[in-house]
């Protein structure tokens, strides 16, 4: 091999992960987590951002148990977006999935439709999957950005499952309301501890 193509061979690597050909066909969830100040709160002991990386954590497990071609990525927001790691076939990248959750940490604002837009993005590298979907994990309204109502609808004429899970209990003194969305399954309380079995079933709509 000569040296411009083991340098191309190097930067492909680079810019994709390991195992995920062009136009993947295989089914793909892309979890959005808020990390926003506001998942401080306690009303999910430690902390609201822990119970959704702890549920993050189980359906990373269920998702390696029961699909092999699965693919998983994690996109977080606060006042911007990140793409903490792109779509993965989570089996052989489990480790790697869980080090990225154990990585998020607390921060400021509450850009929802960054975070949607960030993951429908990534969704597009699977336009052949009959199965994507995102899984939204946050605890109220968006304090930044423009309306995430026009970031959910986006997702769902790319013909994208979103899902909303509410990331607080509605009994606790600090507890906000989801912004609505259309044609959107909406998850509340109870989340972090026992619904993890039906985030890794795709509801229908």
């Amino acid at each position: 091999m000569n040296l411009s193509r083991l340098l191309g061979t190097f930067k492909e690597w680079l810019d994709e992960p390991a195992g995920i050909p062009d136009a993947c066909s295989a089914p793909v969830d892309v979890l959005v987590i808020d990390h926003s100040g506001s998942m401080s709160c306690a009303d999910y002991p430690p902390t609201r951002l822990d119970g959704a990386k702890r549920a993050a954590c189980r359906f990373l497990e269920r998702r390696a148990e029961t699909d092999a071609r699965a693919h998983v990525g994690i996109v977080t927001f606060s006042r911007f977006s990140t793409l903490v790691a792109h779509a993965m076939p989570v089996k052989a990248n489990l480790m790697k999935l869980k080090e990225a959750l154990d990585s998020i940490s607390i921060s400021s604002a509450t850009n929802i439709s960054a975070g949607l837009e960030r993951a429908c993005q990534e969704t597009k590298r699977f336009e052949k999957s009959r199965d994507r979907r995102i899984v939204l994990l946050t605890d109220g309204h968006t304090t930044n950005g423009f309306d995430p109502v026009e970031a959910a609808c986006e997702i769902k004429s790319a013909g994208v499952q979103l899902d909303i899970i509410g990331m607080y209990k509605p009994n606790s003194s600090d507890s906000v309301a989801l912004v609505p969305m259309p044609q959107c399954v909406l998850w509340e309380s109870g989340f972090a501890e026992t619904s993890t079995s039906r985030l890794c079933r795709k509801p229908q709509i």
